[in-house]
């Protein structure tokens, strides 16, 4: 078992079930995403790369960590446990604190990997992406979810190491220029309140999910939510007259909240 490998199949799984509406898929998400939790990465938020016989073991690489963080953000969007949320954020604090190097990029190894001649810089997307690539757009949809400008920064800084390269070689930056894309236009962050048995608040869940929305992160709490919430997007988030409620926000700055489909529909499209 590969972590890289997981993480890409966790956010596959997670994506297919809500846009299929498949609980197959959605169990298999969730008990993959439990093992990984459990047995890959360590109390301290470290990562292994591989699993064999019962035993993890090797230093997760950068590849690792950013396929895990889009995996855990994508079950997150399909089953709105914030305990998911959590693990991927703790990755990526993990990933910052270990992986980055002073100009801004991310090696492919840890700060106490073991001693190589040189610490590896792969940037080059192939037929898996660049652990760079897939990290930054990890770290810019927490941005989104978080306003953490740490996040946005730092994807930021390490997708502004390869700007010519993608513009001379786009083939080879095809998940750099996902991320790239995340970063230019900019990410709608929509927090929906209501309880999942309201069809009303289901109805508005779905005008996020079954269009495909690459610029958009979700996130959902079943009733009015405080201050201390996990996920700062969820904060202090109201219903409107006991009506599930929709907040359409840019940088955590949102829109006056809306109760309708059709409203939220005209909110996504018009921030395009």
């Amino acid at each position: 078992i590969l972590s890289a490998w997981n993480g890409m199949m966790l956010a596959s799984l997670s994506e297919a079930a809500r846009a299929l509406k498949n609980p197959k898929y959605l169990d298999a998400a969730v008990r993959a995403g439990t093992f990984l939790r459990e047995r890959m990465i360590t109390p301290e938020g470290r990562l292994y790369r591989t699993h064999k016989g019962g035993v993890s073991h090797l230093n997760g690489y950068l590849e690792d960590y950013g396929c895990l963080i889009d995996g855990f953000l994508e079950l997150y969007q399909s089953t709105f446990d914030e305990s998911w949320f959590i693990t991927a954020r703790t990755l990526a604090d993990s990933a910052l604190r270990h992986f980055r190097a002073e100009d801004g990029g991310f090696f492919d190894t840890s700060d106490d990997h073991e001693t190589l001649i040189t610490r590896p810089r792969s940037l080059q997307d192939n037929a898996t992406p660049a652990g760079s690539s897939i990290l930054a757009k990890g770290l810019l949809r927490l941005a989104a979810l978080t306003g953490e400008g740490t996040y946005y920064d730092a994807a930021r800084a390490a997708l502004s190491l390869i700007v010519h390269a993608m513009r001379e070689y786009p083939q080879a930056f095809g998940e750099a220029l996902s991320a790239a894309a995340l970063l230019i236009e900019g990410i709608d962050e929509v927090a929906i309140i209501g309880s999942p048995q309201d069809p009303i608040t289901n109805r508005l869940l779905d005008v996020v999910r079954l269009k495909y929305r690459p610029n958009t992160v979700l996130a959902h709490a079943p009733r009015d939510t405080d201050s201390d919430h996990a996920i700062p997007l969820l904060r202090d988030r109201r219903t409107i007259t006991g009506m599930p409620t929709a907040y359409i926000c840019r940088n955590l700055a949102c829109q006056m909240p809306v109760v309708t489909p059709e409203e939220v529909f005209e909110l996504l499209n018009r921030t395009r």
